[in-house]
């Protein structure tokens, strides 16, 4: 779990640094990404072991999940964030501001990855 935490943060840091002049140390763009991408892979987590479960095909989801659990869940899941993420991003930059550029750009194509990633399951 402490790697699942270190990669949310890391996550964070980099879409609030990339959102800096809009969002200023508030980085509320940031704290919305790292909240839509838990609940995105959370999501596909369950429809994946349901797929696996009840033997059903790729698109044939009987999992419904009403919209009125979902969204005080989402809610829930961005208050946290917003109060786990508030007022880091100074610490986040002293850890990860000085990487070499090369590691820098490898992680951010990852962290691209990472956020569009859930998308594909849940789409199908």
């Amino acid at each position: 779990m402490r790697y699942i935490d270190i990669l949310f943060k890391y996550m964070f840091y980099r879409v609030a640094k990339a959102y800096m002049k809009f969002d200023g140390k508030n980085a509320i763009t940031a704290v919305i990404s790292v909240t839509l991408f838990e609940i995105m892979s959370l999501m596909s987590l369950v429809l994946f072991f349901e797929n696996i479960l009840l033997n059903t095909a790729l698109g044939e989801h009987a999992t419904k999940i009403p919209i009125w659990i979902l969204i005080p869940f989402a809610i829930g899941i961005l208050i946290f964030n917003y109060l786990k993420f508030k007022n880091k991003y100074d610490e986040y930059d002293k850890k990860w501001g000085n990487e070499y550029k090369r590691i820098k750009r490898v992680k951010g194509v990852f962290v691209v990855i990472l956020l569009v990633a859930p998308l594909y399951y849940i789409s199908i």
